[in-house]
């Protein structure tokens, strides 16, 4: 069975059928053929206006191709051409609509809702399920995984918001540490915080509409649960003891009956949160009934509002008593040791918005307030006619609101979301294209809601409920750490179920929604869906095998989740949209394989074929912990439930790329997932029709020697970033210190690591004149901008002038470019621009950074020529010198069996796989490479290049995989003179695009000071910047002016501008600092 599971490549069957980013392609996909919908139909029923005799209903729901306008005809646009003409990647949506007006019925058909973005690659997408040719017809790169969309040409990309689960109890403790356990109970448009807090060993209700904390036994007296057993059997008799404490306070406070505890209630409401004071206009007195109804009120609109209660009595409340039962038995629980499910930080307990979950609440605020707009405007018009009108209602619907909404959102970043009163900011960024991979983690990186700032070490560890979901390796550095994550490579986001279907199955399978009186006296597990309490079970184990069974058999969607907690006995099913769900083999040993040898005979190659023959299934993190899973299949037993796929699938698409990760130190394989995004390569197979405003190429990059399996699945082998370059690990004349490299001169004048810097220029060009008659106007001038293109000056007309004004356009630095493009478009406004693209060619030189594939980076020492070079028996000269200390404290043995796994398939004439975790079996390699006739070690004699005598030692050499790093000294380096000063401070300005000067800091100011250098420490830090000659008062010791009355007792003095500028404010604050000159005049000064 192993050897069977070890032949098949199941990660390439999902890779066949899914792209490599489908989490978000799905997520969108649900949005526009689910989320639309569903929103639309829910908006009839809120938007009912009879008072007005308006009612109006939505059907048909429609996507239109993606189009753009030219003059007066449209046609289909492709997102390469959207990128050129800076236009958005956009399709219309298309409604029915009918409504009532006066007891007559209207219908439009095909209205124009709305003009939405859409996502490339989803079902949206011209290139949806398209070929390769296809891809390449239209100019466009078949390897790009899509999710993301083009907005006004940029590439934009919503993040991934990881937040904590609405509905859930949380153990926690507050911030005098009291244990409690907390619920964010979230209904429709609200969302309230309630807490049970045990403090001084009894237990309180807390929320925001109480002045203070309620005791909790006093809320279940207010539903009329007046015997004490009722409280202590709801919670459970073996807490008795501690419980009595409860049950003793509220003696003393004398509360025995409902009506002292609903006055006891009243009295203790904040009317600051009462968002419902119409209600006591309508019920004014403080009669019993009146504050029955109060207090009523409160436990549905403010206590559990997602337990939801149609009528308030005591059954109906019966739900929230028994979620706030269930806290104080989880509180309890915990008290001796915190239970892992129940910690906030645990990853069962954080829900995913993806792009789609979140364009559906953008959605869903925008098109309410463009449908209250419409209606507005319609009665506005009505009453200034003193009637009603009988026209087209929708004709005062305006979809470019809509539209617009959605254009800005995404450009921008800035989610404004009424219904919540939430402007979150930082939702979309900018699609980075520094190299193929980056753009890839970019549509696949976790941001959390938490502040980069914030200081809490659970934040930013690593928990054993992650194993799966997030790559462990790809965080950033420093104050982003565990903040920034990024998913794994087969990580699927749930989406939305129905719950009305699963509840009613759940009854049907035996659930039974029990009455108070009989909970307390049969023993059965209760059962919550997406925590809310529906019912309870006698025969769990059956229920959990039916509910599961059902599931395999597709009769249950696999974005259901059951998962049983055999500690309280509580069954938890889970349809709501977020979790984190990985796959894994179902085992049902030799049946399973046989299965799998028919299908694969039959030549089928489909994941969803896997799943629908129950070979697969997804859990998520808290189904898990009912299953055996092995980590292998020579570890299944008789009791084991699920095998992992593949142990490479804990990892991301940045680690995976990284050849034998599990030999290395752990912080090498997070420096090089950002290194490797970092790297110079390809872009995509369409790059020469690209025109970004900053593109670095490699100009001649290679395959990697030594792959992994994500290399080839995900195409970074075809469009990689770097050069199997051949290295010597030797010391060499001591330019190879703290991690700097040796470069060979004849390798870089061969094209090793060169590389070229594409940088975009843009005229517009205005004119009232048609399109048709500006195209031909501007050829003229378009071909002149090729013959000269240093200095580009055009008579231009401005759009609200007549006047003629020059226009000049001039590279910063024209002696290293040449023009590589120039495109002649327009966008949707009919604005005329011309785009130039300009070429650098930038070759290796003493500076520029380069890394391998295991975070170990270095810049470049010295170039030396290929005739000082040691070379081997052979004749073969290496490209790079490395330093041998740079292995024993990095502890990178990775990059080590890189080398020996590259060596022997240059021998062989075979690629090498490096695939994490995979073996290697050093025995074998030493039998194929003495086979060969070389070093089992790959140690070989080198000669001196300069005194041709052999080297007194073997030397380590063979080639590595070297990424060419975007941080170069072209881009660094930087001198001036004199230069621009700021006009507040007289220092010179900062940024080298500025012409600012050279920055100083703390560290260079301690190297002068330690070597005694105090006047060029004087020289960097006033004379070079801001010196000032200032006068000061000896007699006060302030600044003052030469005047012929205190010209004798005036100083002048030397010092920096900025502490002249320092001393001014300070006296404008009534704070005034004085210089004394000589021990004598410090006695006279007056304070």
């Amino acid at each position: 069975m192993r050897r069977q599971y070890r032949f098949f490549n199941f990660i390439n069957y999902h890779f066949r059928s899914q792209s490599i980013i489908w989490q978000q392609i799905e997520s969108f996909n649900f949005f526009l053929n689910v989320g639309l919908k569903k929103t639309l139909y829910k908006f009839k029923c809120i938007n009912n206006l009879q008072e007005n005799n308006l009612s109006y209903n939505f059907s048909n729901l429609k996507l239109g191709s993606t189009t753009s306008c030219n003059e007066s005809t449209e046609y289909t646009v492709t997102p390469n051409e959207c990128r050129i003409r800076d236009i958005s990647y956009m399709a219309p949506i298309l409604v029915d609509v009918c409504y009532f007006f006066k007891k007559k019925f209207f219908s439009r058909m095909n209205l124009t809702l709305c003009i939405l973005p859409i996502m490339i690659r989803s079902t949206g997408c011209i290139f949806f399920n398209k070929s390769e040719n296809f891809f390449v017809k239209f100019k466009e790169c078949p390897l790009d995984g899509g999710g993301y969309f083009i907005i006004k040409g940029i590439e934009r990309v919503v993040s991934i918001r990881e937040r904590l689960t609405f509905n859930k109890i949380n153990i926690e403790k507050d911030q005098d540490g009291n244990l409690c356990a907390c619920v964010i109970s979230c209904l429709a448009e609200r969302r309230v915080k309630n807490s049970i807090i045990l403090k001084n060993k009894k237990f309180y209700f807390r929320s925001n509409i109480f002045l203070e904390d309620i005791l909790v036994l006093i809320l279940y007296k207010a539903i009329n649960i007046t015997d004490e057993k009722d409280f202590i059997g709801l919670v459970g008799f073996q807490f008795e003891n501690i419980l009595n404490f409860t049950v003793d306070e509220m003696k003393i406070m004398g509360i025995f009956t409902q009506k002292q505890a609903l006055l006891y209630i009243y009295q203790r409401l904040d009317l600051k949160v009462w968002k419902y004071k119409q209600f006591f206009k309508k019920n004014a007195g403080n009669t019993y009934e009146f504050i029955k109804k109060i207090v009523f009120n409160v436990f549905s609109k403010y206590i559990l509002i997602h337990v939801i209660s149609q009528k308030k009595t005591r059954d109906n409340f019966y739900g929230k008593i028994m979620f706030i039962s269930i806290m104080i038995k989880k509180i309890l629980a915990s008290i001796d040791q915190t239970i892992c499910i129940d910690n906030k930080d645990y990853y069962g307990n954080k829900r995913f918005e993806l792009s789609g979950q979140i364009m559906i609440k953008l959605f869903e605020n925008v098109f309410k307030r463009s449908v209250f707009q419409m209606e507005k405007k319609y009665f506005s018009l009505s009453k200034k006619i003193k009637g009603r009108i009988e026209c087209d209602v929708f004709s005062f619907f305006h979809s470019n609101f809509i539209s617009s909404s959605f254009e800005y959102s995404l450009s921008s970043g800035n989610w404004i979301l009424s219904k919540f009163s939430q402007e979150k900011q930082g939702m979309t960024q900018i699609l980075s294209r520094l190299s193929f991979i980056s753009s890839i983690s970019s549509v696949n990186k976790i941001n959390s809601t938490y502040n980069k700032s914030t200081k809490i070490l659970t934040l930013r560890s690593l928990y054993p409920s992650q194993w799966g979901v997030v790559c462990p390796s790809d965080t950033p550095e420093g104050e982003s750490c565990g903040i920034i994550k990024n998913l794994s490579i087969l990580t699927y986001i749930s989406l939305d179920e129905k719950n009305k279907y699963i509840k009613n199955l759940c009854f049907d399978l035996g659930v039974e929604f029990l009455s108070f009186s009989k909970v307390k006296t049969v023993p059965m597990d209760m059962v919550f869906l997406n925590n809310n309490y529906i019912g309870l079970h006698a025969n769990t184990p059956r229920f959990l095998f039916v509910f599961r069974k059902m599931r395999r058999d597709t009769i249950i969607s696999q974005n259901t989740s059951i998962f049983w907690d055999t500690v309280n006995r509580f069954v938890f099913i889970w349809t709501d949209r977020g979790r984190a769900c990985r796959p894994f083999f179902i085992i049902k040993l030799n049946e399973s394989i046989d299965k799998f040898k028919k299908r694969n005979t039959a030549k089928i190659f489909s994941w969803k074929n896997l799943q629908r023959e129950n070979f697969v299934e997804f859990l998520d993190t808290y189904e898990q912990n009912n299953a055996l899973i092995a980590n292998e299949s020579k570890k299944i037993n008789s009791k084991t439930t699920h095998l992992e796929i593949s142990p490479e699938i804990i990892l991301g698409i940045c680690a995976n790329n990284i050849p034998f990760p599990n030999h290395n130190q752990s912080p090498r394989n997070t420096y090089q997932c950002a290194m490797g995004k970092q790297s110079i390569g390809f872009i995509g197979l369409n790059q020469i029709y690209r025109a970004d405003t900053i593109l670095s190429l490699l100009v001649y990059p290679q395959k990697p020697i030594v792959g992994t399996k994500i290399t080839e699945l995900s195409g970074n082998n075809r469009l990689t970033g770097g050069i199997n370059a051949c290295i010597c690990v030797m010391s060499y004349r001591g330019h190879d210190i703290e991690d700097a490299m040796t470069l060979n001169r004849s390798s870089i004048q061969r094209g090793f690591m060169k590389s070229v810097l594409l940088k975009k220029s843009k005229i517009i060009l205005k004119d009232k004149k048609s399109l048709s008659t500006l195209y031909k106007k501007s050829q003229e001038f378009f071909f002149s901008i090729k013959k000269n293109f240093f200095s580009i000056k055009k008579k231009k007309n401005f759009k609200n002038s007549n006047e003629k004004m020059p226009y000049i356009i001039s590279p910063r630095r024209t002696e290293n470019q040449k023009m590589y493009n120039s495109i002649l478009t327009h966008n949707n406004h009919d604005f005329v621009f011309v785009k130039f693209v300009f070429r650098e060619t930038r070759t290796p030189e003493v500076g520029d950074k380069f890394s391998s594939r295991h975070g170990q980076k270095g810049v470049c020492g010295i170039v030396n020529f290929y005739e000082d070079f040691p070379f081997s028996n052979e004749g073969s000269v290496p490209d790079i010198i490395m330093n041998p200390h740079g292995f024993p404290s990095r502890m990178t043995i990775g990059k080590i069996v890189e080398l020996l796994g590259s060596k022997l398939s240059c021998l062989s004439g075979k690629f090498f796989e490096g695939t994490p975790f995979k073996k290697f079996n050093r025995i074998v390699f030493e039998k194929k490479i003495l086979k060969l006739g070389y070093n089992k070690n790959c140690k070989d004699i080198f000669f001196s290049g300069t005194s041709g005598q052999p080297l007194y030692a073997f030397v380590f050499s063979g080639p590595v995989f070297y990424q060419k790093l975007k941080h170069m000294v072209a881009d660094k380096i930087y001198s001036r003179s004199r230069g621009i000063k700021s006009k507040l401070t007289r220092q010179p300005v900062e940024g080298r695009n500025k012409g600012g000067g050279l920055r100083f800091g703390e560290m260079e100011r301690d190297c002068l000071v330690s070597y005694g250098a105090s006047e060029l420490t004087l020289e960097r830090l006033m004379i070079s910047s801001d010196i000032y000659l200032g006068s000061f008062d000896t007699k006060t010791g302030t600044i003052t002016h030469v005047t012929n009355s205190n010209k004798h007792s005036i100083t002048l003095i030397k010092f920096p501008y900025a502490c002249k500028l320092l001393f001014q404010e300070l006296y404008s604050m009534n704070i005034i600092p004085r210089i004394y000159f000589g021990f004598d005049n410090y006695n006279k000064f007056t304070v």
